[in-house]
């Protein structure tokens, strides 16, 4: 069963560079337990100035885009300093940062990796964001968690 699609999108300072996560379906759909039902297939969308990656195939688990989740909120509300992200499948990658207590510079930085049968090739760019880009960033995270929310919960 298909689900409506969800998106996130973070866009630099100057619009120059667009990156859109985009949530299309679970990739085992009606399985409840931890380490199957929360899987959620992503479609990563790249636009910089020269080059444009869409990379339809990756999976992303929902309980880590969560905990990335509440990082971000920490940073927009001055809480922290930093949010970056910790997914299990290492094709995406991302950091953004207060360069320091007090300013209102916010930094990005976002690393696709695409494999294939030939190899790995990675994309790392860096961008100046403001705070309203990343409150975008974040109701569209919270957009697809509410799509696609946590299925059930490690347990130890």
């Amino acid at each position: 069963m298909n689900q409506p699609l969800a998106k996130a999108q973070l866009t630099s300072r100057d619009k120059s560079i667009t990156f859109l996560l985009e949530a299309s379906d679970r990739e085992f759909p009606g399985i409840k337990d931890y380490w199957d039902g929360n899987w959620v297939l992503v479609r990563l969308d790249l636009k910089i100035p020269g080059l444009k990656i869409d990379f339809t195939d990756p999976c992303i688990r929902t309980d880590e885009l969560e905990t990335f989740l509440e990082a971000l909120k920490g940073l927009s509300l001055g809480h922290s300093l930093i949010a970056e992200t910790s997914f299990t499948e290492p094709i995406l990658y991302m950091s953004l940062q207060i360069p320091e207590p007090g300013s209102d510079d916010l930094t990005g930085r976002i690393e696709i990796t695409l494999f294939a049968d030939e190899g790995a090739a990675s994309v790392a760019v860096e961008m100046d964001i403001d705070f309203d880009a990343l409150d975008v960033f974040i109701s569209g995270i919270e957009e697809i968690l509410k799509e696609y929310p946590v299925v059930a919960r490690e347990t130890h």
